[in-house]
């Protein structure tokens, strides 16, 4: 498996838990749903990013640690990868 495997592993892994937690959290707190529609736009863009960032991973730099900067980037709005940053 290489990096960039590992890496998209990890980043859809992390997805898939975070969206299931996102759902039930939202189900529970306002006795409904959430908007389907909004969470599948999310979730092709989110996999869209990680397939880009998969190329971009720095040679010294372990997937693992990828996937956590990047997921904590998207997912909880934290700081911004530099190797994953557009020109």
């Amino acid at each position: 498996m290489t990096k960039e495997d590992r890496f998209l592993w990890t980043v859809q892994t992390a997805l898939l838990q975070n969206s299931i937690r996102l759902s039930f959290m939202e189900t529970y707190k306002k006795g409904e749903a959430i908007n389907a529609d909004q969470d599948e736009q999310f979730s092709r863009i989110f996999m869209r990013e990680a397939v880009r960032a998969a190329t971009l991973i720095p040679a010294d730099m372990d997937a693992a640690d990828a996937a956590d900067e990047f997921c904590i980037h998207l997912l909880r709005g934290g700081k911004l990868p530099y190797w994953y940053a557009r020109a």
